[in-house]
């Protein structure tokens, strides 16, 4: 289990929660080191500038960040 990050920020007015997004089994089907050529195809055609791929199982992909008032 991946911990969460939270803080109040130093003026008091707002609150900010993180949590880290792990790569799981499913995700390694578009983004993991060895993609199946057609998927490969797909993404090349939908997706051209994106280079989220070659990541193992259990690392960070990214992030939600959540930053709300506390008034």
């Amino acid at each position: 289990m991946y911990d969460v990050y939270h803080e109040f920020e130093p003026t008091g007015r707002f609150f900010r929660y993180l949590k880290a997004l792990p790569v799981g089994a499913p995700c390694l089907n578009c983004h993991g080191e060895a993609i199946k050529p057609e998927v490969a195809a797909a993404l090349r055609e939908h997706y051209p500038a994106d280079r989220a791929t070659g990541y193992r199982e259990g690392q960070i992909r990214g992030a939600v960040s959540i930053k709300r008032p506390l008034f």
